[in-house]
């Protein structure tokens, strides 16, 4: 019995659909479902998407035979297969030079690498909307590292003079 791909066009379109800021979605289950359909449509053994959280990668979501790596440090995407007998897959979700996430494939072809670069092109783009940015708030807090490095604050958190309080200073 041989196994029947969905295209790589059909597959990029659903993946375009489901990744559009939408405020209404659920930003876990949107991840899960691209996973999902990436591991039913390509027949990977395995399939998962991992945000890069306080210098290291933690697994969001997941699919497929094998237990996943729940995390690793930044800078051994390659040392996460167990097997060395699998083609295994580590692509880069970036932004410019920032990385964000990898997705990672096992039991992939070499040919899979322009299909995977364009599904990572699309979750970087998701990654930077409101809805990314908050599975990153949301990794970070549940990472087993929280109280080890704090979270910066973003600069426009802190507090603006009013002309009030400025002229109270000026007095």
């Amino acid at each position: 019995m041989t196994r029947r791909y969905r295209s790589t066009h059909d597959l990029i379109s659903f993946c375009e659909r489901l990744l559009k800021p939408n405020p209404r979605a659920n930003a876990e289950k949107v991840l899960e479902e691209v996973v999902d359909e990436l591991y039913r449509g390509r027949d990977y053994r395995a399939i998962g998407i991992y945000l890069a959280v306080d210098h290291k990668f933690i697994c969001q979501s997941w699919r497929g035979l094998d237990k996943p790596v729940q995390s690793f440090p930044l800078g051994v995407e390659q040392s996460i297969s167990a097997d060395s007998n699998t083609s295994d897959l580590a692509q880069s979700v970036k932004i410019g030079a920032r990385i964000l996430g990898m997705i990672y494939v096992r039991n992939a072809s070499s040919q899979e690498h322009p299909f995977l670069d364009q599904v990572a092109k699309l979750l970087a783009r998701y990654l930077t909307t409101d809805q990314g940015k908050l599975l990153f708030r949301k990794a970070r807090k549940n990472s087993p590292n929280v109280e080890a490095e704090p979270h910066k604050r973003p600069q426009s958190a802190r507090p603006k003079l009013t002309l009030a309080a400025a002229a109270e200073r000026a007095r």
